[in-house]
C-alpha cells in the first residue's frame, strides 16, 4: 500500500468511527497535539469537547464520504482530501441530506495531526429547522438518523475487489462429473455434478448451495455492521444465517425461485435486531444482485437471549 493509500485508509477509518461515536477508536488516530478547526474557527483538541459542542447544534451528523485525494509534501507530511455530503438529524428531530462538505486532513508519521473542515450546514439552514416542510427539497430526507445509519459509507475511490473461482468439467452432462477451485485457496478443490443440481443430498456441492452460502455470509456482514450503530458488538453476542436457495425444475427450464435467510441470534436486543434488519436488507450486496429475480425472505427462525 502507498503512502497516500495507507494515510487516505486513516482518515476513513477515523471519519467512521465518528460517524458512529465511537471516539476511543477515533481518538487512536490523532496525535497528541491534533487540533480539529471547523467553520467560525472554532478550534477543539479533543474529540470529547468536539462531541459536547456538536450536541448543541445536531442529534446526529455522518458523512457519505465520496471522494478522497491525497499528496505526499516535501516534508513527509501527507494531506488527504475527503469530500462527499453530510446527512443526520437536527435537534429538533428533522432529518437531512445532501449537505457538501470538504475535510483537508494532514497526517505525520500516520496520526492526523490537523483536521479544517468546512460544510454548507449554516447556509442551507438544515439545523434551524423545525419541520422537514422547512428544509430545501434538496437537503430534505426521511433517511438515516443515528439509529438506521448502520454502515459508514466507503468511498467511491476504493479500488475494485475481484474474486476468481474455476469450474472445470469432464466428460458429458450426464455421467460426468466437475469441480470447483477457488484462487484463494480457501478450501481444497469441490466437487460438482448434475446429480447434486437435482438432489439435495448428493456428495457434492451445486451452484444453487455456494449461491444460498454466499447469500448468508453477505448478509450475516451487513447484519452485524447494521447492528454496530445501535447495539455494538461484544464477546457474547452472535449472529447465524442459514441460507436456502429454491431451485424449481419443470418444463420450463430451471429457475431459482427463492432464496430463504433464516436468522438466528444470541445476546442481542430485540429492538436492535428489528431495526438492524431493514438495514442489512438494503445494504446485503448479494440481495441487491438477486432482487428482482427471485423472492428473498429474511426470517428470524430463533433468538437466544442468554
Amino acid at each position: 500500500m502507498s503512502t497516500t493509500d495507507a494515510a487516505i485508509a486513516i482518515v476513513e477509518e477515523f471519519l467512521a468511527a465518528v460517524g458512529r461515536g465511537d471516539l476511543e477508536s477515533a481518538g487512536a488516530h490523532l496525535a497528541p497535539d491534533a487540533v480539529m478547526i471547523f467553520p467560525g474557527d472554532r478550534r477543539y483538541t479533543t474529540l470529547r469537547d468536539l462531541a459536547d459542542a456538536s450536541a448543541t447544534r445536531y442529534r446526529h451528523v455522518d458523512k457519505h464520504r465520496t471522494e478522497y485525494e491525497a499528496f505526499t509534501e516535501s516534508s513527509g507530511d501527507v494531506v488527504v482530501w475527503s469530500m462527499g455530503t453530510l446527512y443526520g438529524e437536527n435537534n429538533q428531530g428533522v432529518g437531512y441530506d445532501g449537505v457538501r462538505y470538504v475535510d483537508r486532513f494532514r497526517l505525520s508519521a500516520g496520526r492526523i495531526v490537523e483536521q479544517r473542515v468546512w460544510n454548507d450546514l449554516e447556509i442551507s439552514g438544515v439545523l434551524r429547522a423545525r419541520t422537514a416542510e422547512e428544509i430545501d427539497p434538496r437537503w430534505r430526507t426521511a433517511a438515516p438518523t443515528a439509529a438506521t445509519a448502520a454502515t459508514p459509507t466507503a468511498p467511491t475511490t476504493t479500488a475494485t475487489v475481484r474474486r476468481v473461482a474455476t469450474a472445470a468439467w469432464d466428460g458429458a452432462l450426464r455421467g460426468g462429473a466437475g469441480r470447483l477451485a477457488l484462487a484463494s485457496g480457501a478450501t481444497d478443490p469441490l466437487p460438482i455434478s448434475l446429480e447434486s443440481r437435482k438432489n439435495s443430498v448428493a456428495p457434492a456441492t451445486s451452484p444453487e448451495e455456494l449461491l444460498a452460502a454466499a447469500h448468508a455470509a453477505c448478509f450475516a456482514m451487513a447484519l452485524r455492521g447494521a447492528l454496530d450503530a445501535v447495539a455494538p458488538g461484544t464477546p457474547e453476542q452472535a449472529v447465524e444465517v442459514t441460507g436456502t436457495c429454491v431451485l424449481r425444475i419443470d418444463a420450463a427450464g430451471w429457475t431459482i425461485d427463492a432464496i430463504r435467510l433464516d436468522v438466528t441470534t444470541r445476546g442481542v436486543p430485540r429492538d436492535a435486531l428489528e431495526t438492524a434488519i431493514p438495514v442489512a436488507e438494503r445494504r446485503c450486496a448479494i440481495s441487491n444482485v438477486v432482487k428482482g429475480n427471485a423472492v428473498v425472505t429474511v426470517t428470524v427462525r430463533e433468538q437466544r437471549d442468554d
